[in-house]
């Protein structure tokens, strides 16, 4: 199911998207296949497989190929739930977690975090493996980058401090202007140009036009987070 984005065909970009579409073109039992895929099922070697393992195979087999991406990208599903979980929690990546400011999202997050901090991937005697260290908000749809998303910050400390640490001093405790903090976000603006933008269109490369004003301050930091520059990665 692995396909070439159309877009690059279409653009003719210099790299290369490729993509596994969540819904296919034989759809008639979705739904039935959905509930599946998220149960444990026996593997080849009699070892039973929960969806964390699958999921973590799914990534080393595009992660195999002859020519190995540079980047995998995720789209979990949001919220308490298995594929978040396993995501978020099992895989030892990048996780950025999107939302509004609206009373019901952050009491949504406020129970994730509740659960997390109990997860043994909160490790304050390991700090370089703790999940905190991989964590970062993004505000979605934020009207501008003045008040708006001032009072986001807020919100988002407020809820956020459930899985920092107490003491001053230590590895994951965060001030409310922290940037570095997983609460302080990368923000995405709304506007009404970004809504009418048609991302299937032959005509992506001049949609931008309308898209950067609204994802490239994310995009940028977005890119920093997930691809070290070179001069981080010693030659082979």
């Amino acid at each position: 199911m692995l396909i070439r984005a159309p877009a690059v065909n279409a653009c003719g970009f210099s790299g290369d998207i490729q993509v596994v579409p969540a819904y296919g073109s034989k759809t008639d039992d979705y739904v039935t296949r959905l509930g599946r895929a998220y149960m444990p099922v026996l593997g080849n070697d009699g070892r039973l497989r929960r969806l964390a393992d699958r999921l973590q195979q799914f990534v080393d087999i595009l992660a195999a190929q002859e020519m190995p991406p540079d980047l995998i990208l995720l789209d979990a599903r949001a919220g308490l739930h298995d594929l978040g979980a396993a995501a978020v929690t099992q895989l030892g990546a990048q996780v950025f977690v999107f939302g509004r400011d609206e009373p019901q999202g952050w009491t949504s997050q406020r129970q994730l975090l509740t659960h997390l901090k109990r997860s043994r991937q909160i490790n304050p005697a390991d700090e370089n493996n703790d999940l905190r260290l991989r964590l970062k908000c993004v505000a979605a749809m934020v009207e501008d980058f003045g008040d708006p998303l001032s009072c986001w910050i807020g919100n988002a400390y407020d809820t956020w401090c459930t899985i920092y640490d107490e003491a001053e001093d230590a590895p994951y405790a965060f001030s409310l202007q922290d940037e570095e903090a997983p609460h302080y976000p990368l923000p995405i603006a709304f506007t009404a140009a970004a809504r009418r933008a048609r991302l299937t269109d032959a005509t992506l490369d001049e949609q931008w036009n309308l898209l950067a004003p609204a994802f490239q301050r994310f995009i940028d930091t977005a890119s920093a987070l997930l691809i070290p520059p070179a001069s981080d990665h010693p030659p082979p």
